[in-house]
């Protein structure tokens, strides 16, 4: 009764922390619509686009663009349009450039130009979101931007927009808070991945270990490779080359770490995924060298990498596929269904870059993002079902040194810690040793029963326990003999004797059946810690005392 009216309660807390999440949101829409405040949010203005009007000449021709973006069959061509009136405030006109020089003049004066310089390798030119400074326009001046492609025999105009420079910019990180929250999102993951691989590591647990480290490795890099194909990471740190040839190295990489993890947590090891890893460092290194001795661009060996990277993915996938056959494992399943998600948008990616025109990234995003999370999960999840592993192991190993009647080691410890003395290890703690006979015990049993004397040997140990506890570690030897350890700072034998009584007293005051000892100590003098003369002295002194009792009753 009182269980389930627990779990009546435990239910009602969680619906209560979903009504106060509800009643946050809905106090949040409904102050915010109804105050009487001004408006505080900062007015940058407003963007317009202008993909209308454009022009360009073709052989002695004019043609008119009907929309952005638009694409043409020259190599080069500059396309016109008079400039809307920009209200008395210098203007900006802003667009992505897809790996093309730009040069763009309003009237006769360049205001702008990127790619005349040529990249440090090759003639690839990274693209970029361009910001192009117009001046204050008053809806009579042409503005002329030339396009030429870097790579290929096609010129593609994309969407053009105009607002002040705070409008443009805000507009651009508005356009851009998918892959700013898919970038913080993945470091977050990937730094905590990898802040418990190293708590860890400094734990001695390898396996787990190699498991967080490997994903949050594989989380950073994706992560990094997603921004660094971006604008966002051009338009943060200037060198938009810098950007671009990093996201290659970053898509050469990523992979490797997701090796390691699945390593990591298949029970087989299977070469032919320390093959494939070998063929991708190899991968990275040629192309590395190729780029910088040779000159060789890295988008023409782009290739390679996609036909490694599809077969990594149907390597694992097999590899998994084995697991999951061989011992129905929980994770191999999970990352199967992971993996054809990632899968699906890897080839759609693939689409996008050998020239079906579609825009895929939200897609990869979204499901390198599914793919991170489940990597999580399933590191979490074999964390735990370790962690009761080992809680289980460390249970039977105490099982198998504790006395589940009293609570005291047994034998089998005893005789582990008496090798442990005798070879020499912790003699320095060694002050003695206690042989604790219990009397009567055989006159209970045929009196009251054996239920009523395993009762009494019950509070034997308790009292022992409670009596060397801190000073001493307690055996259960026999059927009715203990034996302590006595270790620290040696006292005399009327003292350990005291603490005994005392605690014989109090039981029995509260039982029945009182408890009787018979006792015998050995304390060593100093430099004498001969571990099997102390049992014998201590078990031969408890004798005696048993003896003078026994002629005392008699």
């Amino acid at each position: 009764m009182q269980e389930q009216s627990g779990k009546r309660v435990h239910g009602l807390i969680n619906v209560l922390w979903v009504l106060m999440g509800v009643v946050t949101i809905a106090v949040f829409f409904i102050v915010g619509r109804n105050s009487g405040l001004e408006d505080s949010a900062v007015d940058f203005g407003c963007v317009e686009d202008i993909n209308e009007g454009w022009y360009y000449e073709e052989s002695g021709q004019v043609k008119y663009v009907e929309e952005l973006p638009y694409i043409t069959k020259m190599e080069k061509v500059t396309f016109y349009h008079v400039l809307p009136d920009s209200c008395g405030e210098p203007a900006v006109l802003t667009f992505r450039n897809k790996q093309q020089k730009v040069t763009v003049w309003v009237g006769d004066e360049c205001v702008y130009q990127y790619g005349d310089g040529g990249p440090l390798r090759g003639s690839l030119l990274p693209s970029i979101q361009c910001f192009v400074p117009v001046g204050i326009q008053d809806g009579t001046q042409t503005v002329r931007i030339q396009l030429e492609k870097s790579v290929g025999r096609r010129v593609m105009f994309p969407g053009v927009r105009m607002g002040s420079q705070g409008a443009v910019l805000m507009e651009f990180i508005r356009d851009s808070r998918g892959i700013l929250l898919f970038g913080v999102l993945m470091i977050v993951f990937a730094l905590f991945l990898i802040a418990g691989s190293l708590v860890l590591r400094v734990k001695n647990r390898g396996s787990e270990y190699a498991l967080f480290f490997s994903a949050g490795i594989f989380v950073f890099l994706s992560s990094l490779w997603v921004l660094t194909d971006s604008p966002v990471m051009q338009l943060a740190t200037g060198n938009s080359e810098a950007v671009f040839i990093t996201s290659f190295l970053c898509f050469m990489i990523f992979p490797l770490p997701m090796f390691s993890f699945v390593e990591s947590i298949c029970e087989k090891k299977y070469r032919e995924l320390f093959v494939l890893k070998v063929l991708f460092i190899l991968n990275f290194f040629l192309q590395v060298f190729l780029y910088a001795v040779l000159r060789m661009e890295f988008y023409r060996m782009l290739p390679v990498t996609h036909i490694l990277i599809a077969a990594a993915i149907i390597l694992i996938i097999y590899c998994l596929g084995k697991e999951y056959r061989r011992n129905r494992a929980f994770y191999a399943k999970q990352i199967l269904i992971a993996l054809f998600v990632f899968m699906g948008t890897t080839f759609l990616s693939f689409a996008d870059f050998y020239g079906k025109q579609k825009d895929y990234s939200v897609i990869m995003r979204l499901g390198m993002l599914a793919y991170a999370l489940i990597l999580i999960a399933i590191s979490f999840r074999k964390f735990i079902l370790s962690g009761e592993e080992r809680a289980k192991l460390a249970v039977y190993k105490s099982l198998a040194y504790v006395d589940i009647m009293t609570g005291c080691h047994n034998r089998a410890a005893f005789e582990q810690v008496m090798q442990t003395l005798k070879a020499g290890a912790d003699e320095a703690e060694l002050a003695g040793m206690a042989m604790i006979d219990l009397d009567g015990l055989k006159k209970v049993n045929d009196t009251y029963g054996h239920s009523m004397g395993d009762e009494v040997i019950i509070g034997a140990g308790r009292c022992i326990r409670k009596a060397f506890d801190g000073i001493g570690d307690c055996f259960r030897i026999g059927g009715d003999e203990f034996l302590v350890i006595l270790k620290g700072k040696k006292l005399q034998e009327k003292e350990y004797r005291r603490l005994l009584e005392e605690m014989v007293s109090e039981y029995n005051k509260e039982h029945e059946i009182p408890l009787r000892f018979s006792c015998g100590f050995a304390l060593p003098e100093p430099g004498q810690k001969d571990a099997d003369a102390l049992y014998k002295e201590a078990d031969g002194n408890m004798y005696l005392e048993k003896q003078k009792g026994l002629e005392k009753r008699s």
